[in-house]
């Protein structure tokens, strides 16, 4: 083919060929039965952990081994979509992981969890279990907190010590995207 005003010329093969691409394309799409209505977007938050976690030879009482997750700012989580996924490492290895979900619910033993049982599922009350807790309204939002217990009795859970990260993920059960990877060194 000949230049014309100094451009190459594509062939019309080429074309015919990308025309039949994105058709096939858009007939894949359309005939995948995909419901794009149901689809939901997925959820946009800032959450943190500023609280130290308090061993439990420290703590010995309701403060011990508490980790409460607030919601800073971005969009309100319906505590329904979410799965905790709590992880403890010590000395640089994973050493236990629980993760639950089923929210909002009167205890934690209400909630659908696997792994290890590291969360504490007695009756801990609004006060610590915040938005999860059935009592609230079922939605994080801004200025709000979520919170649990690390089990440390003698005989289940972990005592933590000094130096433990605690790691914990909130994830959109929906998009399955991680909301929030928060971690925290046991002080």
């Amino acid at each position: 083919m000949k230049k014309i005003n100094g451009e190459d010329a594509v062939s019309p093969a080429m074309g015919i060929i990308l025309m039949l691409a994105i058709t096939i394309s858009a007939a894949t799409i359309f005939y995948s039965g995909t419901d794009f209505g149901q689809i939901k977007a997925p959820v946009f938050a800032l959450l943190q952990s500023a609280e130290k976690i308090i061993p439990h030879e420290v703590g010995m009482g309701k403060s011990s081994q508490i980790i409460r997750i607030h919601s800073i700012s971005g969009e309100s989580i319906d505590v329904r979509r979410i799965e905790l996924v709590v992880e403890i490492y010590r000395n640089g290895s994973l050493l236990l992981q629980e993760s639950c979900h089923g929210f909002p619910v009167k205890k934690f033993g209400d909630a659908y969890c696997t792994g290890d049982d590291i969360i504490d599922k007695g009756y801990l009350g609004h006060d610590i279990l915040g938005e999860i807790h059935d009592a609230g309204d079922g939605v994080l939002s801004a200025g709000e907190f979520m919170g649990f217990r690390i089990k440390a009795t003698s005989d289940e859970g972990v005592r933590l010590e000094r130096g433990d990260v605690i790691a914990i993920q909130v994830i959109d059960m929906d998009s399955g995207l991680i909301i929030a990877r928060i971690e925290r060194t046991v002080q």
